[in-house]
C-alpha cells in the first residue's frame, strides 16, 4: 500500500510541475511524456497550392488563402469567394540503439475554411485553421530479461484559430492588411506503459488552449505585376493552457498470479505561455508570357528564445514561477515554382527547410509537388503532396536519451477547393 501511495504521489507531482507546456506532443517524435515537450508542430501550409510550392506564401498565396499567411494579399482578389481544404499526415519512424523498433501513424484533418467579401476598396475575410498539430501515435516494444514491455503514446487534436482579416490598397501598388487570430481548442493525450508481470501505468491528459494574436501584412506589386514583395509580422502574445490529468496504476501479484485493483489519482492546473513573435518576408516573380510561369521564395524568423511559461494555479507547486526552457530562434526557408501547361492546368514544385525550436538538431527538409485545375470559370481545385525527412538522437527531441537514433519520414497529402461568385 505504501508503494502505491508513493507512486501516485510521484505522478501527481509530475503533472503539477511539468504539465503546463511540456506535455504537448511534437508529431512524429513521441513527446507527450511528462518532463519534456513544446507547443507541437507549427503548421506552415494551410492550402494545397501553397504546400505544393514548398510553403512559400508571404507574396504568393492567392485570394482567400491570403488571410492565413499575409492578410494584405486579400486586396489582390476582386471577387467574393469561399474555400475549404483538408489533409492527411503520415509518419514513419525507425529507432535503433538498444532495441530496434518501427512505428507509423496517420491522421486526417480539415484545416482550412475561409470566405472573402469585397467592399469597395476594402477586402474582408473570415477563416478557420489549425494552428498547432499535435496528432501522434507510437508503440515501443522492448524486452527486459526476455520479458516484453510496451510503451504506447497516443495524442490527438491541437488548437485552432478563428481569423478575421481585412485588407485595403494604400496607394499605387502598395496594399496593407491586418488580421485578428483567436485561438481555441485543445488536445487529448495518453501514455501507457506495461511491464510484463510487474506494473501497468497510464496517464491521460486533456488541454484547453486559448489566446489571441494580431498579424500585420503588406504587399507591394511591381509594374505589370512582374513581382510581388510581401512582409508580415505577428508580435508576441499570451496563450492560456488549462489542463487536467488522471494517473492509473496497478501491479502484478505473483502470489495470486493476477493484476491488483487499479489506483487512480487526478490533478489539474493552468499555465500562461508567452509565445514568440514572427517576422516573414516573401517574393514572387512572374515570367511574362502565355506560359504563365512564376517562382517564389519565403524566409520566416521566429523568436522562440523569448518563449516562457508561468504556473498560474495557486494550488500547484511552483505557482508564479516563470520558466525559460531555452528554445532556440528558428529561420524557415522555402522556394517554389508554378507553371501553367495550358489555361486551365498548372503544375508546381518546391522545397523547404524547417528548423525545430528545441535545443536538439531535428531540422527537417521537405520536397513538395502538386497540380491545380480550373474546373470552371468560378471553381478551382488544387492537389499537393510533400515528403520530409529528419534524423536525430534520442527517443524524442525533448528528453535526452542518446543511446537511440531516430530516422523519421513524414508525408502530407492536401486538397483545396475554391469557389468564386
Amino acid at each position: 500500500m505504501k508503494f502505491h501511495i508513493m507512486t501516485i504521489a510521484a505522478f501527481i507531482a509530475a503533472m503539477i510541475n511539468f504539465s503546463p507546456v511540456y506535455g504537448w506532443s511534437y508529431p512524429g517524435s513521441g513527446s507527450i511524456a511528462l518532463g519534456g515537450g513544446g507547443p507541437g508542430d507549427v503548421i506552415s501550409s494551410f492550402d494545397a497550392r501553397t504546400l505544393s510550392m514548398g510553403g512559400s506564401s508571404m507574396a504568393a498565396a492567392h485570394g482567400i488563402a491570403g488571410v492565413f499567411y499575409n492578410p494584405a494579399l486579400l486586396s489582390l482578389r476582386q471577387r467574393r469567394g469561399v474555400m475549404v481544404g483538408g489533409y492527411g499526415n503520415f509518419s514513419s519512424q525507425v529507432v535503433t540503439g538498444g532495441d530496434k523498433y518501427r512505428s507509423a501513424s496517420s491522421n486526417y484533418n480539415i484545416p482550412l475554411v475561409g470566405a472573402m467579401l469585397p467592399m469597395g476598396n476594402l477586402r474582408l475575410a473570415l477563416g478557420y485553421s489549425k494552428l498547432f498539430d499535435m496528432a501522434y501515435t507510437s508503440e515501443n516494444k522492448t524486452y527486459t530479461l526476455g520479458k516484453p514491455n510496451t510503451l504506447k503514446i497516443e495524442n490527438k487534436g491541437g488548437p485552432g484559430r478563428m481569423i478575421l482579416g481585412a485588407s485595403s490598397k494604400l496607394f499605387g501598388k502598395l496594399n496593407a492588411g491586418l488580421s485578428m487570430n483567436m485561438i481555441m481548442g485543445g488536445s487529448e493525450g495518453s501514455v501507457s506503459e506495461i511491464k510484463h508481470e510487474v506494473s501497468r501505468i497510464s496517464l491521460d491528459t486533456d488541454r484547453d488552449l486559448s489566446g489571441m494574436f494580431l498579424q500585420l501584412g503588406g504587399v507591394y506589386s511591381l509594374k505589370r505585376d512582374l513581382a510581388h514583395i510581401g512582409l508580415t509580422f505577428a508580435p508576441s502574445y499570451t496563450m492560456t493552457d488549462s489542463w487536467k490529468g488522471k494517473a492509473t496504476t496497478s501491479y502484478w501479484s505473483s502470489s495470486k498470479e493476477e493484476w491488483g485493483s487499479p489506483v487512480e489519482a487526478e490533478a489539474k492546473g493552468k499555465a500562461e505561455l508567452t509565445m514568440p513573435s514572427v517576422l516573414g518576408l516573401g517574393i514572387q516573380y512572374n515570367f511574362l508570357g502565355l506560359d504563365r510561369t512564376l517562382i517564389t521564395a519565403d524566409i520566416q524568423r521566429t523568436d522562440w528564445s523569448s518563449f516562457r511559461y508561468e504556473e498560474k494555479d495557486a494550488s500547484a507547486a511552483g505557482y508564479g514561477d516563470k520558466i525559460n526552457p531555452n528554445y532556440r530562434d528558428t529561420t524557415r526557408f522555402s522556394v517554389g515554382a508554378e507553371h501553367y501547361l495550358n489555361f486551365t492546368t498548372a503544375i508546381r514544385t518546391g522545397f523547404s527547410y524547417e528548423p525545430f525550436y528545441g535545443d536538439r538538431a531535428v531540422d527537417q527538409t521537405s520536397f513538395t509537388a502538386g497540380a491545380g485545375f480550373e474546373l470552371s470559370r468560378d471553381m478551382f481545385l488544387d492537389l499537393a503532396g510533400s515528403i520530409g525527412y529528419r534524423t536525430y538522437s534520442g527517443a524524442n527531441p525533448f528528453v535526452l536519451d542518446e543511446d537511440k537514433t531516430v530516422s523519421e519520414s513524414r508525408g502530407k497529402l492536401m486538397a483545396s477547393l475554391e469557389w468564386l461568385f
